[in-house]
């Protein structure tokens, strides 16, 4: 999952990237992105603080983690 807030520079610069990875993986992998600046509450439920954040939500029981 991608975290980005529009206003963020850091977020802009991955856009391109990112939708290209999506683009690419579709139907692979399920991915989704999340504006922090629209939906607070979910980044906050999901302890994220720097922008933009990928998160990896492996299968159950393995915990989710940010890639770095």
């Amino acid at each position: 999952m991608h975290y980005y807030k529009s206003t963020d520079e850091k977020s802009e610069d991955i856009v391109a990237d990112y939708n290209k990875f999506a683009t690419e993986n579709k139907g692979i992998f399920r991915i989704g992105s999340v504006d922090c600046g629209d939906f607070e509450s979910i980044c906050s439920k999901e302890g994220v603080k720097e922008f933009p954040t990928i998160k990896i939500y492996p299968p159950f029981p393995i915990p989710a983690f940010d890639l770095e």
